[in-house]
């Protein structure tokens, strides 16, 4: 059976709210994204949840870092089906893509992560966002 590998960053971090739904998973690593150029990470105003995104060209260079979560790993024939449904994929809230993540204990790895969907972006240009509160840059925590 082949291994999944999963990298979250936002509410189903462990000790955050989501974090129950992800049984069936086991947790490997802290990690971030690999390519420090590609990613932003996002906190609408009154949004009690992050949004990982790829910025337009134009904005890279002042949004993107590297994205700090934690990688996962399934071996269930369909370890997405609960994690499609809260993130919203078939309402094309979010979507689910491949990114390479890096650790302390691995080398770059291929892992499945959700990214907002352009429509999910478009609809932020009338709301207040700003970058999320970090501990560190580009680690999420939201204090509800």
């Amino acid at each position: 059976m082949t291994e999944t590998f999963l990298f979250v960053y936002g509410t189903l971090k462990r000790g955050h709210r989501n974090h129950q739904l992800l049984k069936g998973w086991e947790f490997v690593s802290e990690a971030e994204t690999f390519d420090s150029v590609r990613y932003a990470l996002y906190q609408p105003q009154g949004y009690g949840f992050p949004y990982l995104y790829e910025p337009l060209a134009q904005m890279a260079n002042d949004l993107c870092e590297r994205v700090k979560g934690e990688l996962y790993v399934s071996k269930s024939l369909s370890p997405f089906t609960i994690l499609d449904y809260l993130e919203g994929v078939d309402s094309n809230h979010y979507k689910r893509e491949e990114i390479q993540v890096v650790g302390k204990q691995f080398d770059p790895i291929f892992a499945w992560t959700y990214l907002a969907t352009p429509d999910t972006y478009t609809e932020w240009t009338e709301l207040d966002t700003e970058l999320l509160k970090t501990t560190e840059k580009g680690d999420y925590y939201y204090e509800w």
